[in-house]
């Protein structure tokens, strides 16, 4: 609720902004449109980040589904007066949680889902945040890890919010 990074994020915006934390840690795309796309549009948001990826990934959802989902959703929650900004997939090849895959065949893999996400986001002029590109700061830096090698502690949440505030002032 105060750890993670929306929370950090959006106290970044100042004391006007309104959080609504939709977000369910382990939730796949589909799960997210079944259970947070409508609550999302009933809030009525001038700002939505939307970072699922990396769950799919991990559960081998088809690319071609997770991309379907994915336009779907960006599609629904996009409007002329609304920021909408949508994560990439990080360098996994840096992720201590990822040491036995191998780094070729993951990065390929990660490539293929970051382009279907960047396309999507062009589709709808959402704004790409590139964790891939960024990743390495949190992911090289094992203070800013949790104990499970993948997701950020505390201090790297911190880094990721400053990832999304950088964006959200450079494209909104």
């Amino acid at each position: 609720e105060r750890e993670g990074w929306v929370p950090r994020f959006a106290a970044r915006l100042g004391g006007n902004a309104r959080l609504v934390n939709l977000g369910v840690s382990g939730s796949t795309i589909a799960q997210a449109i079944e259970e947070q796309l409508g609550p999302a549009l009933d809030a009525g948001p001038s700002l939505v980040t939307i970072w699922l990826a990396v769950n799919d990934l991990n559960a081998k959802v088809p690319l071609e589904h997770y991309e379907r989902d994915l336009d779907r959703m960006v599609g629904a929650i996009s409007a002329p007066d609304r920021c909408v900004m949508v994560a990439n997939v990080p360098d996994l090849t840096r992720a201590p949680a990822y040491a036995g895959v191998d780094p070729s065949t993951l990065r390929i893999l990660v490539a293929r889902w970051n382009t279907s996400i960047a396309q999507v986001a062009e589709r709808y002029r959402a704004h790409l945040v590139d964790l891939n590109a960024r990743w390495g700061m949190i992911a090289d830096n094992t203070d800013l890890l949790s104990a499970d090698g993948f997701h950020p502690n505390s201090a790297g949440y911190e880094q990721l919010a400053t990832l999304f505030a950088e964006e959200y002032q450079r494209a909104c």
